[in-house]
């Protein structure tokens, strides 16, 4: 007991005096007489120390650390390998990466990948996610009645790509049987693809616009891309790209997109999400 005493007596010995807050250093404020540490009036957030300045505290950014516009202190950065892997950097600043699906294809899901958001197809579902998902398949009967089963996905039996009929002919499909009509054709006529928009291109012999781009174009979790390669007065030339998302593997001696994911749930059942956000076999 004496001790705790004689420390509480050396306390109050040490502290100091004053009559203004001039008097103590510019940590502190003199209150009741006595020079005492002083503090912000709010307990600061993440990222934020209590600071003075002319003897005003508030609570500001650590070294390194800006404001953004929710006030909130984020990293200073100059490129994405800077922040955290669910961040990427905008505007000088590391903020989170936000999902939005409704910038994915039909059917489609946003999900996090290192510093971005990409797209994916959920389980189930294959194609290409930034146009359109199409349910797995392994025959006709498990599609819709105007869909067939193409390359393991239910897919639109009147796309331009499986060219059922002329692009010249109405295709009409039930039950999962296509019917070419001579009837007048859907797709606008033209003469080069200069008459068309930048995702179509003007058929040889058909003097129609057919899209570039359709669910069958590429293959399974591949993306398409419509590319303008030239274009003049008198003629334009254009074309598609497939691309992963990822980098592509060999598998019996084809080219195959792994598939994106953040959780095993995006992966089909016999998969699981891997470190590199990939979907890959599980091992048994």
């Amino acid at each position: 007991m004496f001790v705790r005493g004689k420390i509480g007596i050396d306390a109050l010995q040490n502290l100091e005096t004053c009559t203004r807050d001039e008097d103590c250093d510019s940590s502190k404020l003199c209150t009741n007489g006595m020079c005492v540490i002083a503090g912000c009036n709010e307990e600061c957030n993440v990222n934020e120390i209590c600071q003075s300045k002319n003897r005003t505290f508030s609570c500001e950014c650590i070294p390194d650390y800006s404001r953004d516009s929710d006030n909130k202190c984020r990293r200073q950065c100059s490129s994405n390998e800077i922040c955290e892997l669910n961040e990427q950097c905008q505007n000088g600043l590391c903020t989170p990466v936000v999902i939005y699906s409704d910038r994915c294809g039909l059917n489609a899901v946003g999900i996090h990948a290192p510093h971005k958001q990409l797209c994916a197809c959920p389980r189930g579902f294959g194609g290409d996610p930034y146009r359109h998902c199409l349910k797995r398949c392994e025959t006709d009967y498990e599609c819709e009645d105007s869909e067939i089963c193409h390359h393991n996905l239910c897919s639109n039996a009147c796309l331009p790509s499986l060219k059922k009929c002329s692009y010249k002919q109405k295709c009409e499909v039930k039950n999962h049987t296509v019917d070419c009509l001579n009837e007048p054709s859907e797709y606008k006529s033209c003469e080069t693809s200069g008459d068309c928009d930048e995702k179509s291109y003007c058929a040889g012999g058909q003097s129609l616009c057919i899209p570039l781009c359709d669910p069958q174009t590429c293959a399974d979790n591949e993306f398409c891309h419509e590319k303008t390669f030239f274009s003049s007065e008198q003629f334009t030339l254009r074309g598609i790209s497939c691309k992963c998302d990822a980098n592509p593997i060999l598998v019996h001696g084809s080219r195959k997109c792994h598939k994106q994911c953040d959780s095993d749930e995006i992966c089909e059942e016999n998969e699981y999400c891997n470190h590199r956000n990939w979907c890959v076999p599980r091992k048994h």
